[in-house]
């Protein structure tokens, strides 16, 4: 073998898991060899936005309704219709895998609601508050950091 292939043979190393078959049946994430048509996909992202942002809009709509009803402070309407539509679009999707799936995106859906709840209610704060979007910024961005962390592990 000569030096230079000698050389590329010891780079490539690392990477030689990527030249093994994937085993059928495997899940290998984004990179898992089952088809989903472009198609199909572009429809349901279409349909998931639309629906993400009439809920937003419905949530700027009805704004002080919201927050009288809930007690709280103006603001919150839009950030519960974003997050309730974003969770109803998941629910949705996960029917596709299974009604267990399902329920358990709506409740993950869900969960970023408590630190909105803690602001909303227990810090009393509007959502344009300083000190609000500061920590809803840490919690969501922690999150998301963990979340790309666990799914690198």
């Amino acid at each position: 073998m000569s030096t230079l292939a000698h050389a590329a043979a010891v780079q490539a190393a690392p990477y030689a898991y990527l030249a093994r078959p994937l085993a059928p049946g495997a899940n290998y994430g984004a990179l898992t060899p089952e088809p989903v048509a472009f198609e199909q996909a572009a429809k349901f992202g279409a349909m998931s936005v639309s629906l993400v942002l009439a809920a937003t809009l419905l949530g700027f709509a009805f704004d002080k309704e919201i927050a009288a009803r809930l007690n709280i402070a103006d603001g919150w309407g839009p950030v519960v219709g974003a997050v309730g539509g974003l969770t109803l679009t998941n629910a949705v999707a996960g029917l596709s895998q299974s009604t267990l799936a399902s329920a358990g995106y709506a409740f993950g859906g869900m969960l970023p609601l408590i630190p909105v709840g803690f602001a909303a209610y227990v810090l009393n704060k509007p959502a344009s508050d300083k000190t609000t979007t500061t920590l809803l910024s840490v919690v969501a961005g922690g999150t998301v950091v963990y979340g790309i962390y666990k799914a690198m592990t």
